[in-house]
């Protein structure tokens, strides 16, 4: 499903995020995204270069962001961790930022292009650099794919129906 930016959030990425670029006719936000956050005292500065495609997946609100330069897979290499063990999907190498019944708490009224990147797209990079610079990550995380699922279910009592809504019959076994 495609993604729509109105021309403020066009403005406010423009001023946040000057080094990436929104190319309407291609609906995708590219470019060196900098940030610098702060986590229980540790501050990081670091930047990644994105493609953002203002399409969803099925089951998500979200973009899909992939990492373009290979920076999050030399940080695999370099920590001997899977992609995967970095949130990077196996199938498309798109980021793995959050479980689509998670985005519901974000985005009760669709896609926010401000809180996507505030609270869900920064907070993934911060992740990665940390985990990359100790060596451990700075904050308990989902497990991937399914697994994942059932660690909200466990965490947030979820109903197995619900549950069932998002994992697909030939993968869940109940």
């Amino acid at each position: 499903m495609a993604i729509q930016l109105a021309q403020d959030d066009v403005d406010w990425l423009n001023k946040k995020y000057p080094k990436l670029k929104f190319y309407k006719a291609k609906e995708i936000i590219q470019g060196e995204l900098c940030f610098n956050r702060e986590y229980k005292g540790v501050v990081i500065e670091d930047s990644y270069f994105l493609e953002i495609k203002l399409q969803s997946k099925r089951n998500s609100v979200l973009p899909q962001v992939k990492e373009t330069s290979g920076k999050i897979k030399k940080i695999s290499e370099e920590l001997s961790k899977p992609l995967i063990d970095l949130h990077v999907n196996r199938k498309d190498e798109t980021l793995c930022l959050c479980i689509p019944e998670k985005e519901k708490e974000y985005f009760p009224n669709g896609l926010k292009i401000n809180i996507f990147f505030e609270q869900i797209l920064e907070p993934y990079l911060y992740w990665v650099s940390y985990t990359q610079r100790y060596k451990t990550p700075p904050w308990e995380e989902y497990a991937h794919e399914n697994l994942g699922y059932l660690g909200l279910y466990a965490e947030d009592d979820i109903s197995l129906e619900k549950l069932k809504e998002y994992i697909p019959d030939e993968k869940l076994r109940v």
